[in-house]
């Protein structure tokens, strides 16, 4: 099962509903506003999370650490900040990571499926810090 809801410019948060479609694999285009519900969690068959061009704020969840099936995850391009949630290297399938222009801060995750990501994937968050020291996320 797949949900877009794309080109609706829904302007309430992401319903924690959604966590009852324990069957949904991808979760996409929602243009949606507010925090990311740690609810998501619960989409355990869930393979691509793409939340990004909203207007999302808060933390990422470190919930989403969970998501066991997740292949990709994508909440780039909103208003996300605070730290890179260690859970997040837990993602064993994980081989699609976009965090770029959000407003991420702090040391960004070592180990497992983080490893394999290039500096792409943190673009646009000036203030995150790589295993080689500061590097420029510009």
């Amino acid at each position: 099962m797949q949900l877009f809801i794309s080109g609706n410019n829904l302007t309430d948060e992401i319903p924690s509903s959604y966590c009852n479609f324990t069957s949904l694999r991808v979760l996409a285009e929602l243009e949606y506003i507010g925090h990311i519900p740690k609810e998501l969690e619960e989409l355990k068959s869930l393979h691509v999370l793409n939340l990004s061009h909203n207007n999302l704020t808060g933390q990422i969840p470190s919930s989403l650490g969970n998501m066991t099936e997740l292949e990709s995850l994508d909440p780039s391009s909103n208003k996300l900040e605070g730290w890179i949630p260690e859970q997040l290297t837990s993602l064993t399938f994980l081989s699609v990571l976009n965090l770029s222009h959000d407003k991420l801060e702090g040391d960004i995750p070592q180990g497992k499926q983080f490893n394999t990501f290039s500096n792409n994937s943190y673009i646009g968050n000036s203030r995150l810090l790589g295993t080689m020291g500061c590097v420029d996320f510009h």
